[in-house]
């Protein structure tokens, strides 16, 4: 896996995800960003490959050597159910 340098962070790797997606990851100045590709995923997409997408995440934080706590966000939707 690449792990590339930029200032005051890393830049992951393009990774590529299900149903086409593709994403790279940048940690610069303490925050965690993402950048999609060929657009942000809809919420329905998100839920299908989020596993896919923690892994790819998980691989790219593993990757910079940087002690990370990610707190997920996530807004209800309708339909959505508590658990």
């Amino acid at each position: 896996m690449n792990l590339y340098p930029i200032p005051g962070g890393f830049r992951s790797q393009l990774y590529l995800l299900p149903q086409g997606f593709i994403i790279s990851f940048e940690v610069a100045g303490g925050v965690l960003s993402c950048e999609w590709w060929p657009r942000e995923p809809s919420r329905s997409e998100m839920r299908a490959m989020l596993e896919n997408y923690r892994a790819a995440r998980g691989d790219f934080l593993a990757l910079t050597g940087l002690r990370t706590v990610v707190i997920e966000a996530f807004e209800r939707g309708e339909g959505d159910a508590l658990h």
